[in-house]
């Protein structure tokens, strides 16, 4: 486990150093730590360029460009990279990048891959868990998979978005 752990932090550092679309005139942060919802409040309007902690929670309105990690809940507002949760929820309205936890959301675009056993979005994205539920999904694996916008609004194992094989 704590091998993990450094190796997740060494990635979300390393991530940092390559992260571009960041002028030198706005505040990003390396590294970072939240204790609950807003707290410290240095979190809610911060950007982190590297590795942000929820220990357990870690939650504000910028973006993480690179890992945020949690034990309980992550949920910044925009995601560029991956969002994992060891033992509960990722919420963030959008994510580029990956979603891994038991419980993911994205409640506007989801450009990337949520994996959990409950997958929540609202508009594009992969999904694979055991309950999927979207009103735009390109694609879900999982018992039971609920698009709105789907191939079919409904389907177990497999489901498709209307618009996953267009050119």
């Amino acid at each position: 486990m704590k091998k993990l752990f450094i190796a997740i932090a060494a990635l979300g550092l390393s991530i940092s150093a390559f992260a571009n679309g960041s002028s030198s005139s706005e505040n990003w942060s390396a590294l970072q730590a939240g204790f609950w919802f807003g707290y410290p409040k240095s979190t809610l309007y911060s950007d982190v360029c590297g590795l942000k902690l929820g220990i357990p929670i870690c939650s504000g309105h910028g973006t993480v460009r690179g890992i945020e990690t949690a034990i309980l809940c992550a949920a910044t507002d925009n995601i560029k990279g991956v969002q994992f949760t060891w033992f509960g929820v990722n919420a963030t309205n959008n994510l580029s990048g990956l979603q891994l936890a038991f419980v993911n959301i994205t409640k506007v675009i989801s450009n990337g891959l949520q994996l959990g056993a409950v997958n929540f979005s609202q508009n594009k994205g992969w999904q694979f868990g055991l309950v999927n539920a979207s009103s735009e999904s390109q694609f879900q694996l999982g018992i039971l998979n609920f698009n709105r916008d789907g191939w079919l609004p409904f389907m177990i194992f497999v489901n498709f978005g209307k618009h996953t094989f267009d050119d």
